[in-house]
């Protein structure tokens, strides 16, 4: 099963990104609690050491969140 890498970014005017869907829409779906909500980000630079806050492994609490990764 994959890791999942949480990371901190801004994602500003200076940052080449494309985010799908919207942030907005993003912001809906979790307001109304939507069981599938989420969105890809693409951040076109480097990410700095700095920027990394975590590491989800299969068996971590945080990983549990995701029970779709389960099947992969």
């Amino acid at each position: 099963m994959p890791s999942i890498v949480v990371i901190d970014l801004p994602l500003s005017d200076n940052v080449s990104f494309h985010m799908f869907p919207s942030l907005g829409l993003t912001m809906v779906e979790h307001i109304a609690h939507l069981e599938k909500r989420g969105a890809d980000v693409h951040y076109f630079a480097d990410i700095p050491k700095s920027a990394i806050i975590d590491v989800w492994q299969p068996g971590s609490t945080d990983y549990t969140t995701f029970p779709a990764l389960a099947d992969l």
